[in-house]
């Protein structure tokens, strides 16, 4: 499943990331089927759940892998925070990752996404310099091309956890504190999610842990969901629309929702 075939990474008609991403994924009806960023949909951030165990963790490799696979490096760049503290360690050190952290410490994960803040910020520098306000258009203008960037996030609900952060100078003075889940918020749906489509910048959030429910803001924010197996009260909870069509499907399963959980977008995909 993570065998990326760098033979096919290397060849000079690999896709172009104009208009958006398009990553085969798995297979729907018999056809392939395709993770889809832009490309005249709404759709540009992604949510994912299932329990543990039903494919949730080589879902998302596959969708680093077969991007990898699909678009050169100045087409498409990852970043990956796995809040676990144990996975993708497969892609560590890759010529395609931006940002790499694997860590369960809230507090390491944060600084992370802070400097992709720091990364949307330099994009919308480059882009009032350029004159431009897409991505598409600035690598019309600008010969050196900027590539999207995805940014995974995976068991995002650690990012939520309350903790306030206290900080102090160098005479150990307090300074000021800092509430996590509240900048994280901020970063990730008001900028990231809100604004970031612009500049070609990309998220998808992750999470197993879904019987306390995910965050009202994140869920009216993401109308791209992929479930994988999971009861049926949260698959109610996780689509929002009466949809319990991810209840108890089999490990390698999904579906793929693109409204919001409106159960007439399921697709069921292998």
């Amino acid at each position: 499943v993570l065998a990326i075939n760098n033979k096919y990474a290397e060849k000079e008609n690999n896709d172009s990331s104009e208009g958006g991403l398009r990553i085969p994924i798995g297979k729907c009806e018999g056809v392939t089927f395709y993770f889809t960023f832009g490309h005249d949909t709404e759709n540009y951030s992604a949510l994912v759940g299932g329990q543990s165990g039903k494919g949730k963790t080589v879902l998302l490799n596959n969708i680093i892998a077969k991007g990898i696979e699909a678009y050169d490096k100045d087409e498409l760049m990852y970043a990956i925070i796995d809040c676990s503290g144990v996975g993708y360690q497969y892609f560590k050190g890759s010529e395609r990752l931006s940002y790499f952290e694997s860590s369960s410490d809230q507090k390491v994960c944060f600084k992370k996404i802070q400097e992709l803040d720091e990364e949307l910020k330099r994009r919308e520098e480059l882009f009032k310099k350029a004159r431009v306000d897409n991505i598409d258009k600035y690598n019309e203008k600008i010969e050196e091309k900027l590539p999207r960037l995805v940014i995974v996030i995976d068991e995002f609900h650690v990012l939520f956890t309350e903790n306030v952060e206290t900080i102090y100078d160098d005479d150990g003075n307090y300074v000021s504190s800092v509430d996590i889940p509240e900048v994280v918020e901020e970063i990730l749906i008001t900028r990231i999610v809100r604004i970031g489509r612009k500049f070609g910048v990309h998220l998808i959030l992750s999470t197993q842990s879904l019987d306390g429910g995910i965050r009202y803001n994140v869920l009216n924010n993401i109308s791209l969901r992929i479930a994988l197996g999971m009861t049926k009260e949260q698959s109610l909870s996780f689509f929002e629309s009466k949809n319990t069509a991810a209840e108890n499907l089999d490990r390698g399963v999904a579906i793929y929702n693109t409204k919001n959980g409106d159960p007439n977008y399921n697709r069921r995909v292998q």
